[in-house]
């Protein structure tokens, strides 16, 4: 018997560790974002730029959550698992060095693709916190595709219930975490702290789940339904964003522009659905949706993290803009303030895993 099968309980408590770092990394960038600007001395007109260091992070997030569980179906949980942790380290890499050899190569590359060449160092940020979402978002499904397999039905509640908590928990100190620890080191090493950290994880995960039989799943994955889904989310995200600032730091850029960013979103969003009723193997299996609680618990989360990513954004910058304090205190501040969205959400998300039990 594997290690995995005679101790489960172990292997729960690896998988969940990089999930709440992953977690952290999620939001730890917002209340420390006010900082990042300072230090690349970023003007306020381009405040819209910067706001895609969370952003991009949220997209790229998303959109691997959608089809890595699927991949450990048919590559298998150990190897899969273990190549998101390898992605995740290069990504916190780059993040942590963007400031260095990473915006050198964004310099050479950004005017040819007619960006601003003094925004390369934000650029690079950029870039690796993409790198680093998607192995970040991609160790969310394995890990609970993982435990799905090591627990039995009858006990498999309370263990998801616990990476939930946990993914959570990371949201809920992501904020204060970042905001306390800026006060007493640059935030370049809030991501290299990430990388010994991660090699640890690593090593203790190949040696957890060595001998993990593979189950055999046969299909293939939804490349169609991956495309557009991602799509739509980068298109919206663009199209609701502000492609131009005015020297006040108010979008001037015309409505008209950014509507056709939304339309097309709505667009790729339709060919998602469409495509999903057409495949024998889709991505979302649209028919989960005629159970009511499903659909309702979906609108319910879909307006709560609407709400938390306007928050995320806004809140550091309104702090640090509007609110005249000193960078380092504006960190914490923010900290404290994010908190209060996120702790409910960790605090349910533990209790959910739990059968609940009514006595009349």
């Amino acid at each position: 018997m594997s290690r995995a099968r005679q101790h489960p309980g172990l292997i729960l408590a690896l998988v969940c560790l990089p999930v709440f770092i992953g977690a952290l990394d999620l939001t730890i960038v917002s209340a420390v974002l006010p900082e990042v600007i300072r230090s690349m001395t970023i003007e306020i007109q381009k405040l819209d730029v910067a706001g895609w260091v969370v952003t991009g992070y949220f997209v790229s997030y998303a959109i691997s959550m959608t089809f890595m569980g699927k991949v450990s179906d048919l590559a298998g949980r150990r190897i899969v698992y273990l190549a998101c942790l390898a992605v995740f380290f290069v990504g916190s890499w780059l993040v942590a060095a963007s400031p260095g050899w990473p915006a050198a190569v964004a310099a050479s590359v950004v005017p040819m693709a007619g960006g601003d060449p003094t925004l390369s160092p934000l650029y690079a940020l950029i870039g690796g916190r993409i790198v680093q979402a998607l192995g970040a978002g991609a160790m969310v499904p394995v890990s609970m595709a993982l435990v799905a397999d090591l627990f039995p039905p009858a006990r498999r509640a309370l263990p998801l219930g616990i990476v939930g908590a946990v993914d959570t928990a990371g949201w809920v100190l992501g904020h204060l975490y970042g905001g306390v620890m800026v006060q007493f080191m640059a935030w370049p090493w809030l991501f290299w702290i990430n990388l010994p950290v991660v090699g640890v994880i690593f090593a203790a995960t190949w040696w957890g789940l060595a001998g993990l039989p593979r189950t055999e799943t046969r299909g293939r994955i939804d490349w169609i339904g991956v495309l557009f889904i991602g799509a739509a989310l980068l298109l919206l995200n663009v199209g609701l964003g502000s492609p131009e600032m005015g020297l006040d730091g108010v979008s001037d850029a015309p409505a008209s522009g950014r509507l056709w960013w939304v339309l097309g979103a709505v667009a790729a969003f339709a060919l998602f659905l469409a495509s999903q009723w057409r495949r024998t193997a889709p991505l979302l299996d649209l028919r989960i949706f005629a159970n009511r609680n499903v659909s309702a618990a979906s609108a319910a989360n879909l307006l709560v993290g609407f709400c938390i990513m306007v928050a995320l954004v806004s809140v550091p910058l309104f702090i640090n803009v509007a609110g005249g304090a000193d960078t380092m205190q504006a960190a914490l501040v923010t900290g404290y303030l994010l908190c209060a969205f996120t702790v409910p959400m960790a605090l349910a998300a533990g209790r959910a895993g739990t059968p609940w039990r009514l006595h009349l």
